[in-house]
């Protein structure tokens, strides 16, 4: 057992020799059998292959795209300028009109845009004034990563104008997204400067005090929204 025979020995090691014999014997008896199963598999998986093929050639359907690929002009920068220049408005409402829109908004998970009606309504008057109406959103370039690096300044308050700031949500774990939205993961603006049924509650206004993150905010549930008074957002909007 371990021992090793010297070339020059006289004894050959016959039982390692002879497992080592009957061992490529049944390997060689079972590869015809082997062979035979593979193939066998291979020639369901092209046949599977080629009815799903023929389903999809048969029923006409094209090949399934991303949004991306569909409304490259969300999405690629140099379209989304030629496409819609300084009417921001208007580029948000039809990432809100746009089914599977979403943002890469928190390190790599998905998130879809949707506006209040109120909010909606709003917007699409300014896109329709056009890019020169001074109610267009501002866009700040890629040097202002935080609210508090605004150049025209920030206030660690819920003031909004629906220009330069406005009232949102971070929405998670929805059943039924509103407003047609297909995501389950949303940001959810609403109208600060006039009426809206889904605007900010009187208690979101009372503690919001500036950008926290995640472990620092006050997370609230379809159950919290129902019990502030005014708050007419909730459970019934997103499931």
């Amino acid at each position: 057992r371990g021992e090793r025979v010297s070339p020059s020995s006289e004894r050959e090691p016959l039982a390692p020799r002879m497992f080592a014999h009957a061992f490529t014997a049944r390997a060689l008896a079972f590869r015809p059998l082997a062979t035979a199963r593979l193939t066998e598999t291979k020639a369901r998986t092209k046949a599977r292959r080629s009815l799903v093929v023929s389903n999809v050639a048969s029923s006409g359907s094209p090949p399934s795209l991303t949004a991306a690929e569909m409304y490259p002009a969300l999405y690629d920068p140099a379209q989304r300028d030629a496409k819609y220049g300084g009417n921001i408005a208007q580029y948000l409402v039809d990432c809100h009109d746009t089914p599977g829109v979403t943002f890469n908004f928190c390190g790599g998970m998905m998130f879809g845009l949707v506006l209040s009606p109120a909010l909606r309504e709003h917007l699409g008057e300014v896109a329709a004034a056009g890019p020169d109406d001074p109610r267009q959103p501002k866009l700040y370039d890629a040097s202002v990563a935080r609210m508090s690096m605004k150049p025209d300044g920030y206030a660690k308050d819920a003031s909004a104008d629906d220009a330069t700031v406005f009232h949102g949500r971070e929405v998670r774990k929805v059943s039924a997204a509103p407003h047609g939205s297909t995501s389950t993961m949303f940001i959810h603006l609403s109208l600060a400067s006039g009426d809206d049924a889904e605007a900010w509650s009187a208690e979101e206004i009372e503690e919001y005090s500036g950008w926290m993150s995640d472990r620092g905010r006050r997370w609230r549930d379809g159950a919290v929204y129902a019990a502030e008074a005014g708050a007419g957002w909730g459970r019934a909007q997103v499931g």
